[in-house]
C-alpha cells in the first residue's frame, strides 16, 4: 500500500511540474505569477517525497532546491501583488 502511494504522489509531483510549464509556454500563465510557483512547489514537494522513499538522494537534494526556489517565488510575488492592490 505504501509503495502505490508514494508512486501517486510522484506522478502527481511530475504532472504538477509539467502542466505548469506548459501552461508557462502556451502563455497562460505568468512566471511572476504565485499559480505558476504554487505548481512547482507542489511537484517538487512530490517528487522529492517519491525520491526519498526509494532512497534517490541526488533526485531528493534537487527537488529540495527546487522547493526552496518556488517557496521564495511564491513570497516575492504575492508580496508584490499585495503592494499593487494597496
Amino acid at each position: 500500500m505504501k509503495d502505490i502511494l508514494v508512486n501517486y504522489i510522484g506522478w502527481v509531483g511530475m504532472a504538477s511540474c509539467t502542466i505548469a510549464y506548459v501552461l508557462l509556454n502556451a502563455k497562460i500563465i505568468r512566471y511572476n505569477g504565485v499559480l505558476y510557483q504554487m505548481m512547482n512547489l507542489i511537484g517538487g514537494v512530490g517528487l522529492m517525497l517519491s525520491a526519498f522513499f526509494v532512497r534517490d538522494i541526488p533526485n531528493v537534494a534537487v527537488n529540495i532546491v527546487w522547493c526552496f526556489i518556488a517557496f521564495f517565488g511564491i513570497l516575492r510575488y504575492s508580496r508584490k501583488a499585495i503592494q499593487v492592490r494597496k
